[in-house]
């Protein structure tokens, strides 16, 4: 996760640091543009779609390794469980509730639904 978001930062910033290098060294004398100048725009047409893929693909691999760890349902018990005999002599489990964010997401999508209907 956070491997992720390193690396696309240290790319964006040694892309950042090769145009401004390549800036810098294509001024002529008194800061006068060379005639080269409108290579540059090779970097606006094909290095920054690029580049915008990259931090959109990395921000939706950071939500979903976030979103995965707070959605998770908590692991099943691997000790003894507490339980209760049902009314029809079947053995009811009593075991911790979900977790909130996750039944806030159940209902947040359950409204959607509705609201879709």
């Amino acid at each position: 996760m956070v491997g992720s978001l390193v690396f696309v930062t240290l790319l964006m910033l040694g892309l950042l640091l090769a145009s401004v290098r390549d800036m810098r060294q294509d001024e002529g004398f008194f800061g006068q543009p060379k005639p080269t100048v409108w290579t540059l725009l090779f970097d606006l047409i094909f290095v920054a779609p690029r580049v915008a893929a990259a931090l959109a693909i990395g921000t939706v691999l950071l939500g979903v390794i976030i979103s995965m760890r707070q959605f998770a349902t908590p692991p099943e018990p691997d000790s003894e469980v507490n339980f209760v005999i049902g009314p029809d002599g079947r053995r009811i489990d009593v075991l911790p509730p979900r977790p909130w964010l996750q039944r806030v997401l159940g209902y947040a999508i359950w409204l959607a639904g509705i609201g879709l209907l």
